[in-house]
């Protein structure tokens, strides 16, 4: 599994590495009146800075065993948060249009809070 999330880390990384080389080609104005490469240039350096401490986080972390990962292993419980949360965001995206923004929004965090409590 450790090789597996290196190869993601680095995967990751690289994605970061080409997101910031390709928004420099749009202007990236200033951050008081930013251009439209300003803010992929930010997420792809964020996403580098994040994926270099994955990997030094995989690299010199402590080693995970089987014992651990039986402690994730997906619960009825979970399943069932996961399928209200997608009916509460597919039913936001059907209302959106008749429901209006605040309504909406307002709708799909406490369909999206109580489903977290139950």
């Amino acid at each position: 599994m450790n090789r597996d999330e290196m190869i993601g880390g680095v995967i990751i990384f690289l994605f970061g590495g080409i997101t910031a080389i390709l928004s420099l080609k749009m202007p990236l104005g200033t951050f008081r009146m930013a251009g439209p490469g300003l803010f992929p240039l930010c997420l792809g350096i964020i996403l580098m800075i994040l994926s270099v401490m994955f990997l030094i986080n995989i690299k010199y972390g402590k080693k995970s065993t089987t014992e651990d990962l039986e402690d994730v292993v997906q619960t009825p419980r979970s399943t069932k948060q996961m399928l209200l949360f997608l009916g509460a965001t597919t039913l936001a995206v059907a209302g959106f249009n008749t429901l209006g923004f605040p309504l909406t929004s307002f709708l799909l965090m406490a369909l999206s809070a109580s489903a977290l409590w139950e």
